[in-house]
Parts: structure tokens; C-alpha cells; sequence
């Protein structure tokens, strides 16, 4: 018998053994049922589990998905999904079997979270998750159909309007930003367009003065109080990056001003935390509109549509993977050009002549 009565504690525990999936007999321990119909339901769900059975329980599916995809993902994605399914989805969805998960009970789900007055943007990445990790039992565990598939979407992919700073209030901004190294740091966000991560990482060796580039190599990030350094968000997100000649010099000024500096640190020793900090108190004093500090990645982009740079030389710049995403990203910026494109027509000689002279008898 599996399972047992646990004297010293007054709970049950499962005690199993099992075949992995390279042939190996492995056993083990579940402890802290307060029933024991408790510790059978928990050793039914695992054999379904190691079966891969589409009637295991979704608690049971989201620990195959998530061990599938942890070598796959950086280790924050990773942790957000952690979090955004223990807080949104396990406690709607973790004890029923996913085969019994209909689309009707998606709805359900959906509407909770509609009630909730989340963002728009943040209901439909929601969504999104749990649309992966039923295709994920779809594509490798037998799950004939993906619920939320057919219930429908929620929220939307995109904001409906994007903050963003002009030139000109980037000017005030900074002209009232007089600690160094914030100074710096909010320059080159604006100027570059980088990811703020990428940004942490910079070390010297990044910056080449002669050639007026920023190497894009590797991203930064904190997780559990330790700094970690990896690639890019995308393959694509290596890149080398033109800077004026102003910022340039602004950089050199920095690096001078420091005693000593590796090649190999970090160059900005800031953190996220501090410059929304020092963002939001600055842009309080000097009267402009409170923006996250992604959002200086979007000036950046605005300001370079504006001034007439192709939308693909924008999408390189930035680092996206698809030129697609900088057109969804930003296509509200190009309401001009639907103009251009009529006006362009109808001055056409040829179309003229055409609408003027005939269709044939």
C-alpha cells in the first residue's frame, strides 16, 4: 500500500514508486494530507500525470509545462509565469481535470478576471498563458481540443494609447536631473532607445568612442538579491547602436569622473528601482507627464518616426526579432500616412487619365 497514517504528525502521506522517462525506478514521498482520501486523489493525479493523461489534474499539467519550458526561458520570464499562475489561474483551475476544463468554464474564468479592472494589455497576456500551457497538453499529452480556444479572447495585445515624452520634454526633464550618474543614464535611455536591462549590463568594453557605438551584447536583471547577466531578449537584440556625437561625449565625461573602472563591470551600478525613483520625483518638479521608464524607449521610437526614419532601420535599432511588432507597436504613430498614400494616388497622372477616360464600350 501506497499510502499511510503519519502517528507523530496526525496527517497521511503517499509513498510511490514509478518508472521516468528514461527507464529509471525512481520513488517518492508526498507528505501533509489531512485525509486520507487526500493522499489517494494526489497518487491517482500522479500516475495520470506520469501516464500523460489529458484527465490529470491541471495542477498536475502546470508542473509538466513549467519544467518543460524552464531550460527554454530567462530565468524572470520564468519567474513571472510562476506568478501569474499562482495568483490567476491555479486557484480558478488547479484540482479539476484538464479534460473536464470546458469552454464554458474558461468563460467563467475570463469574467472573474474582466471584474477585476486589470489592464486591457494585462488580461489578454493572462490569456495568453493559459492558451500556451493547453496547447502544451494538446501538442504532447492528448488533450483532443484547447478550451480557450474556443471561449474567445480577452483584453487586448496592445494599449490603447502610449505615453511617450517629445523632445522637448525630455529637455526639461533632464536639464533638472543634476546627479551624474541618474543624468547619464536617463541620456542614454532616451537617445538609444535600449531596453533597460540591456542598459544595466554596459560595461566599457561595450562603448566604442571612435566609431560612436554601443555594443548590445547581454541584459541584466536581479532575481532572489543576486545579479544576474544573460543574452538579449531576442537574437536580434545583439546589435550595435549609433550615438551622436553630444551623447557620446556626455558618456566620456562620466567615465573620466569615476577613480576606477573594470572593462568588465557594470558601468551604471543603478537599479530599476532607483531610477523610476528618480524619474517620477523629476518629472513631478519640472511639470511633465509621469511615464514608466520603458516609455523612454518609446520616445526614443517616436521621435525617430517623426523625424521620417524608416520603420525597418527603427525596427533594428530597437532590436526587435520581427519588423511586425514595431509596426503593432507603433502604427498609431503613422496616422499621416494614409494621407500620404491617397495623395500620392490621386496625383498620379496615369490614375487621373483613368478615372477620367473610360471603362470601354
Amino acid at each position: 500500500m501506497s499510502v499511510h497514517k503519519d502517528t507523530k504528525r496526525g496527517t497521511w502521506y503517499v509513498k510511490i514508486k514509478y518508472t521516468d522517462w528514461t527507464g529509471e525506478k525512481k520513488e517518492t514521498t508526498r507528505r501533509g494530507f489531512a485525509k486520507k482520501k487526500d493522499a489517494l486523489l494526489f497518487e491517482q493525479d500522479f500516475h495520470r500525470q506520469k501516464r500523460g493523461s489529458p484527465s490529470m489534474s491541471f495542477r498536475a499539467l502546470y508542473d509538466l509545462y513549467m519544467e518543460d519550458i524552464k531550460p527554454r526561458i530567462r530565468p524572470t520570464t520564468y519567474r513571472s509565469k510562476e506568478y501569474m499562475f499562482a495568483k490567476k489561474v491555479l486557484p480558478f483551475f488547479a484540482d479539476l481535470p484538464c479534460d473536464q476544463i470546458t469552454p464554458a468554464k474558461i468563460r467563467q474564468w475570463q469574467n472573474e478576471l474582466v471584474k477585476g479592472n486589470y489592464q486591457e494589455t494585462y488580461l489578454r497576456t493572462i490569456n495568453n498563458q493559459v492558451t500556451a500551457i493547453f496547447n502544451f497538453a494538446v501538442n504532447y499529452y492528448g488533450l483532443p481540443t484547447n478550451p480557450v480556444k474556443r471561449a474567445g479572447l480577452i483584453g487586448k495585445s496592445h494599449a490603447n494609447a502610449m505615453r511617450f515624452w517629445t523632445v522637448d520634454d525630455f529637455q526639461k526633464f533632464i536639464s533638472c536631473t543634476t546627479t551624474p550618474l541618474y543624468r547619464i543614464s536617463f541620456l542614454i535611455l532616451f537617445w538609444t532607445g535600449m531596453r533597460l536591462g540591456e542598459f544595466l549590463a554596459l560595461t566599457l568594453e561595450d562603448f566604442d568612442f571612435d566609431k560612436n557605438l554601443i555594443h548590445i551584447t547581454k541584459s541584466y536583471t536581479r532575481l532572489d538579491n543576486k545579479d544576474l547577466i544573460g543574452p538579449p531578449k531576442t537574437p536580434k537584440s545583439r546589435r550595435d547602436i549609433t550615438i551622436p556625437a553630444f551623447l557620446a561625449k556626455e558618456v566620456q565625461q562620466f567615465i573620466h569622473a569615476q577613480h576606477s573602472i573594470s572593462p568588465n563591470a557594470r558601468l551604471f551600478e543603478t537599479s530599476k528601482g532607483g531610477l523610476h525613483h528618480e524619474l517620477k520625483r523629476v518629472a513631478a518638479r519640472v511639470g511633465v507627464e509621469k511615464i514608466r521608464l520603458h516609455d523612454l524607449r518609446h520616445s526614443h521610437a517616436s521621435y525617430l518616426i517623426h523625424r521620417g526614419i524608416p520603420i525597418i532601420a527603427i525596427s533594428q535599432r530597437l532590436g526587435h526579432e520581427k519588423i511586425e511588432t514595431t509596426l503593432q507597436t507603433y502604427a498609431h504613430l503613422y496616422p499621416q500616412e494614409r494621407d500620404m498614400i491617397i495623395d500620392s494616388i490621386e496625383s498620379d497622372p496615369v490614375v487621373e487619365k483613368g478615372s477620367n477616360g473610360g471603362h470601354g464600350k
